[in-house]
């Protein structure tokens, strides 16, 4: 289960609800952006499962699991985020494990105990590693629509701050979205679906960028 925010052994509430309070304190007083705080801030929690009931099981989409999504299905190509930071993400299963354990070694006890479980500082989980084990695991294992037609992905650009990825967005995608609408009308509303698709993909990745 690793360490706590202190890093001592065992879990000392009023201690790691100090520690969170001073963080968000540091950020505010640096002048840090309403964004940047809820990123820094922000704990992924659970994730799909690594080995029961079978790997990479999960119970709809949630939080980090739509970029996975996302990326998989070939609707993400570039996201705005910090690959210095560290997310504390865990496996499902590894949490229900823990919680049937603790159950069982303190039943019938009186005392209250805490456990926390996430990937710790022991064994962080640095953002710079998820492009790559995306890529890899894509790649190797990729989707598939209902149509049978193989989906393909390439690397994904990660941009370090939001004016970064305006510019990547407006140059890359916009502007010759704008074009395309414009070719749309002239043509009688010819190139209608692939205007909406190409809409819907830019919609779901500023969706996203506002949510994490």
């Amino acid at each position: 289960m690793g360490e706590t925010l202190n890093g001592a052994i065992g879990l000392d509430i009023n201690q790691e609800q100090k520690l969170v309070s001073e963080k968000l304190s540091q950020l505010q007083a640096t002048g840090a952006l309403p964004e940047t705080i809820t990123q820094a801030m922000k704990d992924y929690g659970l994730r799909s499962t690594f080995k029961e009931p079978f790997p990479g099981w999960t119970e709809g989409i949630r939080t980090i699991d739509s970029l996975a999504v996302g990326y998989g299905t070939g609707k993400l190509t570039c996201f705005l985020g910090d690959l210095n930071a560290i997310s504390d993400v865990i496996p499902a299963d590894m949490v229900v494990n823990t919680m049937l354990v603790s159950m069982v070694a303190h039943a019938g006890g009186q005392k209250e105990m805490i456990y926390h479980v996430g990937s710790s500082m022991k064994n962080p989980f640095k953002n710079e590693k998820m492009p790559e084990i995306a890529y890899r695991y894509f790649t190797t294992k990729p989707w598939t629509t209902k149509e049978g037609k193989v989906v393909r992905v390439g690397k994904v650009d990660v941009l370090s701050s939001m004016p970064s990825f305006h510019r990547y967005m407006t140059i890359h995608y916009l502007l010759p979205l704008k074009g395309l609408e414009l070719l749309n009308m002239v043509f009688c509303k010819s190139l209608e679906k692939k205007f909406r698709d190409l809409s819907k993909k830019i919609n779901f990745v500023l969706r996203l960028v506002d949510l994490y």
